[in-house]
């Protein structure tokens, strides 16, 4: 999979053909296109902010295309985020 994060929609494509997949448009502002794609066949996530106020990571599952869970990981806006090898974990900081 490929994830194109842009401010106010994300695109999910097939890398083998370029075939967009699925948009997902009703995210909050996104400015930095801030996102985080897995690596793992086991584990297809894509993480992206799931709030301009505070540090919500919406997790979505790249193959059923649909979203996972909501998790409230910060108090402030997210700044940085990354899944391990293995899409099991991810890491996150804010912006404070």
């Amino acid at each position: 999979r490929l994830a194109v994060c842009l401010e106010d929609s994300i695109y999910i494509h097939n890398m083998r053909d370029m075939k967009l997949l699925h948009t997902i448009r009703d995210i909050p502002s996104n400015r930095d296109g801030l996102c985080a794609l897995s690596i793992s066949d086991e584990n297809p996530y894509l993480a992206y902010p799931g709030s301009t106020t505070t540090g919500q990571i919406q997790i979505f599952d790249t193959v059923n295309l649909k979203p996972v869970i909501l998790i409230a990981a910060h108090k402030s806006p997210l700044a940085a985020m990354a899944f391990d090898m293995a899409g099991a974990k991810i890491a996150t900081a804010s912006n404070k």
